[in-house]
């Protein structure tokens, strides 16, 4: 999977260069100039063709930023962006449970209040049982929402009041379509060689090879007999790549392996997760230091998150 990963990834690259280099020589005969030049001339047109393209998609990544709408048009249509996967379920699941808990077991001892812990639990523990079900996703941003809502940072806080710009919305609008035409694509792909294939084959088979018109009852039994087997055959070929081979797993894995926020903080981490960490648990060595208990763990934790959050 590792010689896969490597020859996808070139392959986005080789194909650019060579598809343009054969435009270059198909099309630099027709530009004054550069057409008197023989190999050099079709060279240099590849060239800027190479450049133009690179070119397009550095207004696609850096003026247009249309990557932030493709990740959000992705997001938004996964079930796990509003349900937990089996990650969370595993360590975060535990991970807040005994934090939680355990704050509250301290608040209720030193006769505090703990509505806010009382209420993100409940939260939580609601969250922790949504399911792939279409009323769990759905209803997961109106919780959430109303949570926020009764829990503010602030006084002044709002949470989803701002408008969104009419070009954030079309770019996400773009993306959006991206997504179905590559959803039907996939869809209908498959269908669509195995039906080209079998009346290219039975076209090969009727006129040995001679250029003609096959007659609809024909055309009728390339599918019968060609395409219908050929999709029933590579459908189980799917099956055994998912079930059995288990493919998939590796090719995960080294998907992981190769991306650099498997070892680093990504942008949400700061966003989201180092200000929780930071306020918790330095509430945390403060409850410990007034109650004359040793607080040297959690120092060291906030020491370890300092230099991680660093890391770049």
């Amino acid at each position: 999977m590792k010689q896969y990963w490597r020859v996808g990834t070139i392959r986005a690259v080789l194909a650019l260069i060579l598809s343009m280099l054969v435009l270059g020589r198909l099309y630099y005969v027709h530009i004054p100039v550069i057409s008197d030049m023989g190999v050099f001339g079709a060279l240099i047109l590849g060239s800027i063709l190479v450049l133009v393209f690179l070119g397009l998609g550095w207004v696609y990544d850096e003026k247009m930023k249309l990557w932030s709408s493709q990740q959000q048009a992705a997001k938004e249509r996964s079930a796990y962006a509003y349900i937990p996967d089996y990650r969370t379920l595993a360590i975060d699941y535990a991970f807040y449970n005994a934090l939680l808990q355990s704050i509250r077991n301290i608040l209720e001892r030193m006769t505090l209040e703990t509505k806010a812990i009382d209420d993100l639990l409940i939260y939580f523990e609601k969250y922790f049982a949504r399911t792939t079900s279409r009323h769990d996703i759905f209803a997961a941003t109106p919780d959430s929402t109303n949570f926020i809502e009764t829990h503010r940072f602030t006084d002044s806080f709002e949470h989803y009041k701002r408008k969104i710009s009419l070009g954030a919305r079309a770019k996400l609008g773009f993306q959006v379509q991206l997504i179905r035409l590559t959803w039907i694509q996939s869809l209908t792909g498959l269908v669509q060689d195995v039906l080209v294939f079998g009346a290219m084959s039975m076209t090969v088979i009727y006129f040995g090879g001679v250029e003609g018109v096959l007659p609809v009852e024909t055309l009728f039994l390339s599918i019968l007999l060609i395409s219908i087997p050929l999709f029933v055959f590579l459908t189980a070929l799917g099956w055994i790549y998912d079930k059995k081979l288990r493919v998939w797993s590796p090719n995960v894995l080294v998907i992981v392996e190769r991306n650099p926020y498997t070892y680093l903080a990504e942008p949400s981490m700061h966003i989201q997760t180092f200000p929780i960490f930071n306020v918790i648990l330095r509430t945390l060595r403060d409850i410990l230091t007034a109650a004359d208990v040793d607080s040297s763990n959690v120092e060291r934790i906030l020491q370890y998150i300092s230099e991680y959050s660093q890391l770049d």
